[in-house]
């Protein structure tokens, strides 16, 4: 059932700043560590607002004042109007006509997003289902679209109910389940969404290599056991990579290694999978390599073949070396971040490293758990004297509640 809930047009207006203002910093507002974040950015432009002013400005700190008209116009005028005044003249007739047609907004700008919002926070799912079903993703931009979702699944109040419709329409099954992908999965709620909700919709065989390999690997890297009979279908000769995601792509070579993780002969089939995802990687732009090799080697990793591998496979060790120099300072995601920690944890890799390791740059609120695991796996390296042994025994604890344990394999611990 609906619930009642009503927003004037200032509310909506305030909305569609922040929007804009996520859009055009690449923040997104969810926490403190957000603002103080957005904080120093403004800073570099010339304008001077608090993180605490900004969230309390965007309701995330508690307030019960209506935000400064300095602060919004400040906020305006990085946004490049003259005012908030001039900000609100300029929105407020198209918001308006957003909430009136939504279903025609997609095709004629980007003020849909508040008659979304809107259709979503009162759980109006016809209305929800008609914006979702007219998004245009060659006149939009799709990564707006992706956190914009991944947002209000997490938040909201009426979760399995914006759920099912997520997976029931191709824009929500595209952008939130196999785009978004809430790697950090607070409460197993993306797990369970994906096991009821998506599962059931979806056939094609690289959605199913996204669910199983999730779900699975999850588990195998917790120490957990599975039903290798339902992932048969991972060594299944005849899949086309040629026609895979890039994420589908990890996960099927990180399945490949873990499926060989106690089977008989296992060293030489997985330097067969190696030799295979090597064959696979030139086809990708070097982010996307970064990916696929990541999830490789944190398999080898758990499966004790990683140290051996980057010994003896001069290929392996070669695109290791050849990305980490590519990535180099550029921490734009957790593959590169894996990368870096990969290259410093090792002794027949550390000869590459040159400066001090760096701390990612865009931080993405639904991959928190794997920054912070290996960002702190990194420092252990060469952090000394008495925090080491603390530092030690916290990261131990920490990976031992999620599936990023094979840092500490890693390191030796």
């Amino acid at each position: 059932m609906a619930r009642h809930f009503t927003l004037d047009n200032e509310d909506l207006v305030l909305q569609e700043l922040k929007r804009q203002v996520e859009k055009r910093s690449g923040i997104y507002l969810q926490c403190f560590s957000d603002c103080k974040r957005l904080s120093e950015l403004l800073d570099q432009s010339g304008i001077s607002i608090s993180a605490l002013t900004l969230s309390r400005c965007f309701g995330i700190s508690k307030s019960t004042h209506r935000p400064f008209v300095s602060t919004l116009n400040l906020l305006s005028v990085y946004l490049g109007f003259r005012s908030f005044n001039h900000f609100s003249s300029e929105t407020n007739d198209l918001v308006k006509y957003a909430l009136t047609y939504p279903q025609l907004q997609f095709d004629a700008g980007e003020y849909a997003y508040p008659a979304l919002e809107l259709a979503i926070k009162v759980g109006d799912w016809k209305t929800t289902r008609l914006i979702l079903e007219t998004f245009d993703s060659t006149k939009s931009t799709i990564l707006e679209m992706v956190w914009f979702l991944g947002k209000q699944a997490r938040n909201h109040e009426e979760k399995n109910q914006l759920l099912a419709l997520l997976a029931d329409t191709e824009t929500g099954r595209k952008f939130f389940y196999e785009w978004f992908v809430d790697e950090d999965n607070p409460n197993d709620y993306y797990s369970d969404a994906l096991q009821q909700f998506y599962q059931p919709l979806t056939n094609q065989i690289g959605n199913k290599i996204f669910y199983h390999s999730f779900l699975n690997s999850k588990r195998i890297y917790r120490g957990e056991k599975i039903n290798w009979q339902e992932l048969k279908f991972i060594n299944d000769s005849s899949i086309n990579t040629d026609e895979l995601h890039y994420h589908q792509l990890s996960r099927l070579f990180e399945m490949r290694i873990l499926s060989e993780f106690s089977g008989l002969n296992r060293r030489l089939v997985i330097e067969k999978i190696i030799d295979a995802m090597l064959e696979v990687l030139p086809k990708q732009p070097w982010r996307h390599q970064n990916w696929i090799l990541m999830r490789s080697v944190k398999a080898l990793v758990i499966a004790g073949h990683f140290e051996e591998l980057i010994q003896q496979h001069q290929g392996l060790k070669k695109v290791i070396e050849k990305l980490f120099v590519v990535s180099e300072g550029k921490m734009f995601s957790n593959a590169e971040l894996a990368l870096q920690f990969i290259v410093h944890a090792s002794p027949k890799l550390k000869h590459l490293v040159q400066t001090p390791p760096t701390r990612i740059q865009h931080q993405v609120f639904n991959e928190e758990i794997t920054r912070l695991s290996l960002e702190s796996a990194t420092a252990l390296v060469y952090t000394k004297g008495p925090l080491r042994q603390s530092m030690e025994q916290n990261l131990r604890k920490f990976t031992s509640n999620n599936e990023h344990a094979w840092v500490m394999n890693l390191l030796g611990k």
